[in-house]
């Protein structure tokens, strides 16, 4: 019986590698096309807050509902409505982006969401972290190093951010911001 699990286990973890692996490689593809101005996967920063929006407010409400205790189904039926229309939204801006072309569109929808996702669950794993006091340390000793290790979370949760930043600014077409009624029109930027 332990056998099987771990064979299932070392199957699930190579199928999971392999779509990492994909991801990856669908990523950098589509940074390359962008760069040559082929594809945008980002129109603008107004667009990048968008795409982090879409991901981060239904898990947000998501977990406002549990501590006001709503039903959980209701839960899920509220989040979820709220994540499809703000995918819409983006999904929208990324068919208007990149002139309807599907593959594009297809390609660049991935790579807004893997950047947004991995950066994400990187800062989850930063925060995931239980501290126990090991056998023979003391009560200072454990503090101390607690502090420690939290110092270095710290540090590590900025470096996150400014990775993804500096990503999504690589990835963006123009360094600037635009109003929210100009992110919903679709001429904006198109001017091929």
């Amino acid at each position: 019986m332990k056998n099987q699990t771990l064979k299932a286990l070392r199957g699930s973890l190579k199928i999971f590698g392999l779509i990492i692996l994909l991801l990856t490689i669908i990523t950098i593809v589509t940074a390359v096309l962008h760069k040559k101005e082929v594809l945008t996967v980002y129109s603008d920063y107004t667009d990048v807050t968008f795409t982090a929006l879409s991901i981060i407010l239904p898990l947000l409400f998501m977990l406002i509902f549990y501590l006001l205790k709503f039903d959980t189904t209701t839960n899920y039926i509220i989040c979820g409505i709220i994540a499809l229309i703000l995918l819409f939204i983006v999904a929208l801006k990324t068919v208007y982006n990149n002139y309807g072309n599907v593959l594009f569109v297809i390609l660049v929808f991935i790579t807004k969401y893997f950047i947004t996702i991995f950066y994400l669950l990187i800062l989850i794993l930063i925060n995931l972290r239980f501290q126990t006091r090991r056998k023979d340390e003391s009560k200072y000793q454990f503090e101390s190093r607690v502090s420690r290790e939290n110092e270095q979370d710290k540090i590590r949760e900025k470096e996150t951010i400014a990775n993804y930043v500096s990503t999504s600014r690589f990835l963006t077409r123009h360094s600037s911001w635009s109003s929210v009624s100009n992110y919903f029109n679709k001429k904006q930027y198109l001017t091929k």
